[in-house]
């Protein structure tokens, strides 16, 4: 009867589900080249962001189409791009004057003109911050720098403080 018990223990079940803990998987010793990119991955990261927020000239973000007649933005991203420039607008077609009391003026076609170029141009600066935090964060979670549930912390806090 004893060996029909340790036969039983011996035999693998693969249905088992006690045979798959992440306690009984081994532990990995990273190697040198592992180590190394770990050490240079978060000031690698940083690097690569400024580079693509600041200075990349990047052909495809640039070309963005925000004319609502001629684009071919989601409907999504146009609706933001609405909602940033009526934002605009309400900024500046509302006057203080000394008693504190708040008039609204129509813009004329200069500043209106100037408001759409500034709205654009933010919007293309949103555009920039949302490729320069995807490649720092696919650099951190490469490297594993720091570890991935951080990277993807920072990746949604990054995305909250630029859009």
């Amino acid at each position: 009867m004893a060996e029909a018990i340790t036969k039983q223990e011996a035999t693998f079940d693969p249905l088992d589900m006690n045979n798959y803990k992440l306690e009984k998987l081994p532990k990995m010793q990273k190697s040198g080249f592992e180590k190394i990119l770990q050490r240079i991955g978060g000031p690698l990261a940083i690097l690569v962001f400024v580079f693509f927020y600041w200075f990349a000239d990047i052909s495809f973000i640039n070309n963005i189409d925000t004319n609502k007649e001629t684009t071919t933005l989601a409907e999504g991203a146009m609706k933001r791009y609405d909602e940033m420039y009526k934002k605009g607008e309400k900024k500046l077609a509302v006057v203080v004057d000394a008693s504190g009391k708040e008039t609204k003026h129509d813009l004329s076609d200069a500043e209106q003109a100037q408001l759409k170029a500034d709205t654009h141009n933010h919007f293309l600066r949103i555009n920039y911050a949302m490729l320069a935090i995807f490649v720092a964060a696919i650099i951190l979670w490469i490297t594993e720098a720091i570890p991935n549930y951080l990277t993807s912390l920072s990746v949604y806090i990054l995305y909250r403080l630029c859009s």
